[in-house]
């Protein structure tokens, strides 16, 4: 009798298997997703030109699905055929590599694509438009468009009445671009579906706020993040590694995914669909950029057929990209707090330059007081001997304003309170100036 294979079983325990071996970490790093050839190759390629092995993945995973014909697409597996359009942004400083990556990904990937500056919302529908009343229109079929800084992502999109971020999340699905404007001249309307377009930005961490904030829209579930330094980079770099491109696949085959995929993708529609609360509102299109990140995998590798490989590899590309998200969006957090911090110490500070003239005066001179010979640490007793006894009566107030900003404090010392400025406070335990005694 012929054994019946449980497919379902083995593909558990190679799920299992994949990711305790893919999303083991050495030095940060899963350790082996670099064994595939054309990985290693990109990997030791990336290092001898000292550059980022994620930025020069990134790079060439876009010029790979830039190369695809716009009807090369992923098949309906939810809805309707969906578009490998591929969006990445390369983090990190600025200066730390994004432009040095793009540089080499051209010499190891070569396209024909074009590569285009990001501009407006109308713009990304005119790259694409064709006239039929114009002869020799100059559309293109397929672009890379560029932002070497996310700033000017901020900017564009920025503008009042601007379609930039609208029209983006139309590109990157391959859904129709443009408006029906009344004017022939201003009427520009793209078809779903009959052009490629990537998009790679560079995104300085703290400055990634825009992107981030447009998670109702979906911007950012639709990148993939990569950073652009190396933490394993070697003290001795690799020489005389070149290239290693295949030959183009046959388009006309079509991409085919394996059922891991096609199971995976419609669990995770069900959960959805039943409103399941455990879907995080960032994740809202992570497996849709999988699909597209194992594509791209795919094609690095000569095939457009994506196996199991392909889709665990890609896997660990989106645990990278996860990563690296939330590190910005830690980033733009503790900026955000410092940004806050720093405002509240300037209307404190305008508080205290608001107040009665009494009160400002005692104010400043326990200030001056306090930091004429450098220690910033006094008895609180001290602060009678300093002001006028008709201006005593101003204390209370001219401490409280210094307290409010965040310039005096006082502070307990064992029985005694001492008037310190903030710097010198050291964990000390700060009080009411006016309970205790100094003896």
């Amino acid at each position: 009798m012929t054994a019946v294979r449980d497919w379902r079983a083995e593909r558990d325990s190679a799920n299992r298997r994949g990711a305790e071996r893919l999303l083991a970490e050495s030095s940060g790093e899963p350790y082996d997703f670099w064994e595939r050839d054309s990985l290693c190759r990109i990997r030791e390629f990336a290092r001898m030109r000292m550059v980022g092995p994620w930025a020069l993945l990134g790079a060439v995973m876009l010029r790979a699905i830039a190369d695809a014909p716009p009807w090369v697409r992923i098949p309906a597996i939810v809805g309707s055929e969906a578009s490998l359009n591929l969006f990445v942004g390369f983090v990190g400083p600025s200066g730390h590599g994004k432009g040095a990556s793009d540089a080499v990904a051209r010499e190891y990937w070569p396209s024909t694509v074009p590569e285009l500056p990001i501009g407006t919302g109308e713009g990304l529908a005119a790259t694409f438009f064709r006239d039929p009343s114009a002869e020799g229109a100059d559309a293109v079929e397929g672009a890379i468009f560029t932002a070497a800084e996310v700033d000017t992502l901020s900017v564009l999109g920025g503008r009042s009445g601007a379609t930039l971020f609208p029209e983006l999340r139309k590109l990157v699905m391959g859904e129709m671009l443009g408006a029906q404007n009344a004017g022939r001249f201003t009427r520009r309307v793209v078809p779903a579906h009959t052009y490629r377009a990537c998009l790679s930005v560079g995104v300085q961490p703290e400055r990634a706020g825009v992107l981030l904030a447009d998670v109702a829209g979906g911007t950012p579930q639709r990148l993939v993040w990569l950073p652009v330094g190396d933490p394993g980079a070697p003290e001795v770099a690799p020489t005389d590694i070149a290239p290693l491109r295949p030959p183009a696949p046959l388009w006309e085959n079509g991409l085919s995914l394996p059922r891991e995929v096609w199971d995976h993708t419609r669990e995770n529609r069900r959960r959805v669909l039943r409103g399941d609360p455990t879907i995080d509102p960032f994740d809202g299109h992570r497996n849709l950029t999988r699909i597209k990140a194992a594509a791209a995998l795919a094609i690095i590798d000569g095939r457009l057929n994506v196996d199991l490989e392909d889709w665990r590899l890609a896997e660990v590309v989106m645990t990278v990209s996860d990563r690296t998200r939330q590190a910005i969006a830690d980033a733009v957090e503790a900026q955000r707090a410092k940004l806050t911090a720093a405002r509240a110490e300037t209307v404190s500070l305008q508080s205290l330059l608001t107040a009665d003239a009494d009160v400002r005066n005692v104010a400043r001179r326990i200030l001056a007081k306090l930091t004429e010979d450098g220690r910033g640490d006094r008895p609180f007793s001290h602060v009678h001997r300093w002001i006028t006894p008709r201006l005593r009566y101003a204390i209370p107030d001219a401490l409280a304003e210094l307290e409010r900003a965040k310039q005096v404090y006082v502070v307990r010392d064992g029985t005694h309170r001492r008037l310190v400025l903030r710097d010198q406070v050291r964990g000390r335990e700060v009080i009411d100036p006016f309970l205790g005694d100094d003896s």
